[in-house]
């Protein structure tokens, strides 16, 4: 089923259609918990093709045996973590920025319409994803 996803948007990029830059995510419960949509998100990042990095800002440790289970490829994850002075939206400003990231994920409190549209901007530029999680 994750295969069928990732080919539609495969295809819709052949023709054309560019898929949204920037998403979020809110999740119930705990970002590592066994029924998280998260982890089977972090997987299918893992994997793809693209040689550029899955970057996690200020997301959770993940336990190795929790990668290995669910299949999370650790050599394509790099995990950022930002100081107390500089908030997380511009860590993951910085990130996008950079252009080594296919996906930026970035854990964060709610955010302003204007920093939802900064990220978006940040993630065109350099044609990246951005997907900031938070809590329900």
């Amino acid at each position: 089923m994750r295969q069928m996803a990732f080919d539609a948007v495969e295809t819709a990029r052949e023709f054309g259609f560019k898929p949204s830059v920037y998403r979020e995510l809110s999740i119930d419960g705990g970002y590592l918990d066994d029924d998280s949509d998260v982890l089977p998100i972090l997987s299918q990042l893992s994997h793809r093709s693209d040689e550029r990095w899955l970057t996690c800002v200020n997301t959770p440790q993940l336990p190795r045996d929790l990668v290995k289970a669910a299949d999370i490829q650790p050599r394509q994850l790099l995990k950022v973590n930002s100081s107390k002075t500089i908030e997380t939206t511009e860590v993951i400003k910085k990130a996008l920025k950079s252009g080594q990231s296919h996906t930026v994920i970035g854990f964060c409190g709610d955010l302003t319409i204007a920093q939802r549209e900064d990220l978006k901007q940040c993630a065109e530029l350099t044609d990246c994803q951005c997907l900031v999680l938070t809590r329900a």
